[in-house]
């Protein structure tokens, strides 16, 4: 059996030109995503100003591991430019944490200067231990030989490898978990009051109408959605989960009424009320908000985390941006439980949810080329926990999202490391667009579990226990996944998708695991 210092004064390496390309491009690095765009603000500060500035927890979740593989290039290429220099050991240990901790300070000083920036106690923490990790990492990749005969050794014991199979299992199934979780609607506001055609801060004007606004709290079928979409006299018939409608038809001297008696009504802002009595909802610079919050229509929305929502619109301008609001429960443009607005000719949706954030924007979600023209048409929108769909009466095209497993698992897991353009957080309804992000999920959780399953360890077994456990894996491994995906929101499972699971698993075992291991070995042997 090896040990993991087995020949360490022996094997160890530099890593040459590798050394200050890590330790320059990780600073960089570093200041380029700390600081950006660096619109300092510079004024005078006390120490009592400076201190009370810092937040002591992370400002979000995925912060604390992320500043932690921020801060790894760095570490890495000082320790090796250290160590190269004759440095002992615990000298460049001692250099790698106080440059870490200064390097942060410094970057968390500066960030009290820029207006969206916050410095944070635990940034101090995690970017220092970032850089702890970088050091870590030059140790394992300067006795890498030995390191990876350690690992060798653990992995060919049969047992040991099916405990690793086994825990990485059950990882995928928190994952997936959680990343059902994270697309349920998430800490709605109750006080936020509805408004057609502007926000609160009356800066998203929508100019156009709307009439026959229905909102229910759960999924109306597609053949319910299809004729609610052509008979809007329908939807008091058809009222389980029906949680507002508002005719929109000016009847009642400039205050639209829900028909359903649930929702508070609607009043005229920023126009005179004669002006509009007796007329249809005609945004044309004023907006309707409601005279209370509709803290009932929110709070079961959020308990059933299902929507369906049904209205007619006509634009009146091809070109209104921001997205311009239709429909939006909200306290202003960054705040929301849900919000429906155009963006061009685009039909946008943002809602509030753990993955999508309080703006709902973390992706906000793109219907393409809804809105051609400014004739009058009917759009229904459903939201199932796992798939955003739209049909609209022009077209009848119906356009979906399916945020589980790969755009969940994109936004969630790997943009708060990877830290995109903000710009890059709208998806599009798109099949190859849908394809590309799940297909990119079942590549990166299932490579390994690939991998785990041709280790030469299970060669000791009987081929008829090798062959039960790939199959296992192959089989029930996706089907575990969809259940735990379905749970949280209680949809079935889609066999589509545990297909395609299994499709990636089989490739990854029998073509990708192999050739991986090879270019591994050869790499191996030329170092």
């Amino acid at each position: 059996m090896s040990d993991f210092n087995d020949n360490a004064g022996t094997d160890r390496e530099h890593p040459g030109k590798l050394a200050p390309i890590a330790l320059v491009g990780g600073l960089l690095l570093i200041l380029v995503s700390t600081l950006k765009p660096f619109n300092f603000q510079f004024r005078s500060l006390t120490l009592g100003d400076y201190i009370n500035r810092y937040d002591i927890p992370p400002s979000s979740f995925m912060d604390f591991p992320r500043n932690i593989l921020l801060f790894l290039p760095f570490g890495f290429g000082l320790a090796a430019i250290l160590d190269r220099r004759g440095w002992s050991e615990r000298r460049v240990r001692w250099a790698v944490l106080i440059c870490g901790f200064l390097l942060t300070l410094i970057v968390e000083s500066l960030q009290q200067f820029l207006p969206l920036r916050q410095p944070s106690v635990a940034d101090l923490v995690s970017n220092t231990l970032g850089a702890l990790a970088g050091l870590l990492s030059f140790r394992v990749w300067q006795n890498r030989e030995a390191a990876g005969g350690w690992l060798r050794d653990k992995l060919e014991v049969p047992r040991n490898l099916l405990a690793v199979i086994a825990f990485y299992i059950l990882i995928l199934l928190l994952i997936a978990y959680g990343l059902a979780t994270s697309v349920r609607f998430h800490q709605w506001e109750p006080d936020y009051r509805m408004l057609l055609g502007n926000e609160q801060t009356e800066d998203r004007l929508w100019r156009g109408t709307i009439r026959d606004l229905a909102i229910y709290d759960r999924v109306l079928d597609s053949a319910d959605a299809r004729r609610l979409l052509a008979d809007p006299d329908l939807v008091l018939t058809n009222d389980a989960g029906l949680l507002a409608y508002y005719p929109l038809a000016g009847e009642n001297l400039g205050i639209e009424e829900d028909a359903t008696g649930q929702q508070p009504y609607l009043i005229w802002r920023g126009v005179e009320q004669e002006e509009i009595a007796g007329q249809p909802a005609r945004f044309d610079g004023g907006w309707l908000e409601s005279i209370l919050s509709v803290s009932d229509l929110s709070e079961a929305l959020l308990e059933s985390s299902q929507l369906t929502m049904r209205l007619t619109v006509a634009t009146a301008d091809l070109d209104q941006t921001g997205p311009a609001r239709i429909v939006t429960i909200s306290e202003d443009p960054l705040l929301r439980n849900l919000t429906l607005g155009q963006d061009g000719r685009n039909l946008i949706l943002r809602f509030h949810s753990f993955l999508t954030g309080e703006n709902g924007t973390n992706p906000q979600f793109n219907f393409s080329n809804v809105f051609n023209g400014t004739d009058p048409q009917a759009i229904v929108i459903t939201y199932d926990g796992q798939t955003i769909e739209m049909i609209d009466s022009q077209s009848e095209v119906s356009l979906a999202f399916d945020l589980l497993p790969g755009i969940a698992f994109f936004f969630r897991y790997l943009n708060p490391v990877l830290n995109m353009n903000p710009g890059f957080s709208q998806i599009t309804a798109d099949t190859r667009t849908g394809w590309a992000f799940h297909l990119l999920f079942y590549l990166i959780i299932f490579l390994p579990l690939g991998i785990l399953l041709t280790l030469p360890a299970l060669k000791a077994w009987e081929q008829t226990h090798r062959l039960l456990l790939v199959l296992g894996c192959l089989v029930v491994v996706p089907l575990l996944l969809e259940m735990a995906m379905a749970l949280p929101s209680g949809n079935s499972v889609r066999p589509f998708y545990a297909a395609a699971g299994t499709a990636v698993i089989g490739i990854s075992t029998f073509v990708l695991a192999p050739a991986f291991r090879i270019l591994v070995e050869s790499v191996s042997e030329r170092t």
